[in-house]
């Protein structure tokens, strides 16, 4: 299991004096370690924060970071989520990065936000990967959080003939917060030689309603393709 070995919020403004600072600074000292499932932050996101910058870190051997924005819907209601900002890594190069975010909701009701998103980081002091990302944010109609059991499914589809033909090359199947939640994500990542070519990305969230006493279910939200340059 990957663990993420730090954790710290910045104004979008000091996000380069952050990395170059982080650089130069001794990573490896854990100050708060957190479970791979739980990259996206659970520190409210709302107009007060909005420009924030979370960085997460991952002590899995990569020196991989994931960067969630505290940003805001463009359709209304307006609802603060927090947006994959960025992939990547301390030591090398990212090559590309993918996302899509979708929004789903119950008019006055809930208002949920898919997240699907991949970083295709360099070979260098690293052999050359690919991490994925997969994430919900439940809110109510007014943007507050609603915590319910939560949970996410990822499908990574590869294709080595310009896109003719399509196999899968990794799956997580349902992965589940621990406990009730109002966010939640999950992140993995392959090697390229492993799953290289041309690369999609297909996640799905779900979530228990108690009005129905059943799993709601979103359909699935496509990052990508994109052609993997760097093996």
């Amino acid at each position: 299991m990957m663990t993420l070995i730090r954790h710290w919020r910045l104004p979008l403004r000091f996000v380069m004096l952050f990395m170059t600072a982080v650089l130069g600074s001794s990573l490896f000292v854990a100050v708060a370690a957190r479970p791979a499932a739980a990259a996206i932050p659970t520190d409210p996101c709302y107009s007060g924060t909005e420009g924030l910058i979370s960085y997460e870190f991952f002590g899995d051997g990569t020196n991989d970071y994931v960067a969630w924005e505290c940003t805001k819907t463009v359709s209304t209601p307006i609802i603060y989520y927090w947006r994959l900002h960025k992939i990547g890594n301390l030591d090398d190069d990212l090559e590309a990065m993918k996302e899509s975010v979708v929004r789903f909701g119950e008019d006055e009701l809930w208002s949920g936000i898919v997240t699907s998103g991949f970083g295709v980081l360099r070979s260098g002091a690293h052999r050359a990967h690919v991490r994925y990302v997969g994430a919900f944010d439940l809110k109510n109609w007014s943007g507050n959080p609603i915590k319910r059991d939560m949970g996410v499914y990822m499908v990574v589809k590869h294709s080595l003939d310009g896109g003719a033909t399509w196999g899968t090359c990794a799956q997580t199947g349902w992965k589940d917060a621990s406990s009730a939640a109002s966010v939640y994500s999950y992140e993995f990542y392959k090697l390229t030689s492993d799953c290289g070519g041309q690369v999609e990305l297909f996640t799905k969230a779900h979530f228990y309603k108690l009005t129905t006493s059943s799993w709601w279910t979103s359909p699935w939200v496509k990052a990508g393709p994109y052609t993997i340059l760097s093996y």
